[in-house]
């Protein structure tokens, strides 16, 4: 990811704007019969608000994930088996993040 802090000078408080990527593959386990894959990568574009109080730092991340790949599912690489009719999936979509952390500096 690459980003920057809207208000880099105020030192308790960042207001930070980052894009990326995700990337991964999903995959059916559990079924001898089903060996499919559904590879994924999505471009993220996110914003993290933090706030220091005074060793403390609590902080809020959105993140929008945009999935540019096909949404059908593919057999595995070594699959014998018949290709199943599953329904597409698209993994695009908003994620929210919470936390607090400690600061040790």
């Amino acid at each position: 990811m690459y980003g920057f802090d809207v208000f880099p000078k105020v030192g308790a408080f960042d207001l930070i704007m980052d894009f990326g990527f995700n990337a991964g593959r999903l995959r059916i386990y559990g079924d001898t019969l089903i060996k499919q894959k559904n590879p994924y990568f999505a471009p993220s574009v996110s914003q993290t608000t933090r706030i220091c109080v005074g060793k403390f730092a609590l902080h809020i991340r959105g993140t929008y994930d945009y999935d540019i790949t096909r949404k059908a599912w593919r057999r595995t690489f070594f699959s014998r088996t018949e290709k199943i009719t599953i329904s597409e999936t698209k993994l695009s979509g908003i994620m929210i993040f919470a936390g607090i952390g400690y600061i040790i500096h």
